[in-house]
């Protein structure tokens, strides 16, 4: 009598990849903050280990400085609750896509040149 597939994966131990992730945020008051420009986002170091060539250092700390800047701006949309705080809310989307498109043209510049070589 063959095993039927239900108890073959019932059988099986679930593994949460997620639950090994540490919350961004350790204090439980972020969100009852007014002003959540003064909240602090840790560096997550995941991009760090790609780092092999030195002339990209610049396009990665970019990077992260976009990322935590992007925190941030989910952090307010999420504790908005005034036409000022969302328009201060845009001005904040408006730079990082400058950032963002400042790193685009650096790397097509990059990628020139080396092709070049």
């Amino acid at each position: 009598m063959a095993s039927s597939p239900i108890k073959s994966l019932v059988s099986k131990p679930v593994v949460d990849p997620l639950a090994s992730l540490k919350p961004l945020y350790l204090d439980s008051d972020s969100s009852s903050a007014s002003s959540s420009s003064s909240t602090t986002i840790p560096v997550q170091g995941s991009r760090k280990r790609y780092r092999r060539s030195p002339e990209m250092a610049h396009v990665y700390s970019s990077l992260d400085q976009m990322e935590r800047e992007l925190e941030m701006i989910k952090v307010k949309m999420l504790t908005c609750r005034s036409a000022h705080q969302k328009a201060n809310i845009n001005g904040h989307v408006e730079r990082i896509l400058e950032m963002c498109k400042e790193v685009k043209e650096e790397v097509a510049k990059k990628k020139v040149k080396l092709e070049k070589n």
